[in-house]
């Protein structure tokens, strides 16, 4: 894994405008979507089988966050909960260096590191899925 701090080189993605202009659109799309007090969406999975998704409960678990209910958003579902607390850092990171015109962090992954990742990640939405199954959503 290689760590590095620079400026952005011409041409390259910004990232961090490309991450907080995503997060901001998913938020004013929200707020627009409870603004007009359209209904929650339903979980086709959950329908269809009667099972939890990964997913399930990640709704109520970003409203109870959004509430300061922190305990109650992780009993609704850890990952979801954890995903957001994380997107709120990646944010505040994002905005810093915008505005500031810092130098950008940029993590370099081997092969081996990504696939060890990938495992890494795939296992925790399996966890996740189990968690959401044996507390019954």
């Amino acid at each position: 894994m290689k760590i590095t701090l620079r400026h952005l080189e011409p041409g390259e993605n910004d990232s961090e405008l490309l991450i907080l202009g995503a997060s901001v659109g998913a938020v004013l799309t929200a707020l627009a979507w409870t603004g007009s007090r359209l209904p929650l969406p339903v979980c086709t999975f959950h329908l269809m089988t009667g099972h939890a998704c990964p997913t399930c409960g990640g709704t109520r678990s970003v409203v109870a966050l959004l509430h300061g209910r922190v305990m109650e958003a992780l009993s609704w579902n850890p990952l979801v909960c954890a995903g957001m607390v994380a997107m709120a850092l990646l944010d505040l990171y994002a905005g810093w260096v915008l505005l500031a015109r810092c130098r950008r962090v940029r993590v370099h992954l081997g092969r081996r590191e990504a696939r060890i990742l990938s495992a890494a990640f795939v296992s925790l939405v399996a966890a996740n899925w189990a968690y959401e199954v044996l507390r019954g959503v």
